[in-house]
């Protein structure tokens, strides 16, 4: 399971860890409507697939597959 580039900094871990679990993450788990997440950045969207189980796409991508599903 990759955890982020922030675990490879020790002593950085728990407290990331702990801000994400008293803002982003609750926020996350709480909205059961939201199919899809865009996160930009390839940490921030492997940190959220691997602790909460949602789907997690940069913008670019969610862009490209809406031309290809619609054939523009």
């Amino acid at each position: 399971m990759f955890e982020g580039l922030i675990k490879k900094l020790e002593g950085y871990f728990d407290i990331s860890m702990q801000i994400r679990e008293s803002t982003l993450f609750p926020k996350i788990r709480n909205t059961v409507s939201i199919k899809i997440i865009v996160a930009f950045g390839a940490s921030c969207q492997h940190q959220i697939k691997d602790w909460i189980n949602k789907i997690v796409k940069h913008s670019i991508t969610l862009i490209n597959e809406s031309f290809v599903k619609f054939n523009y």
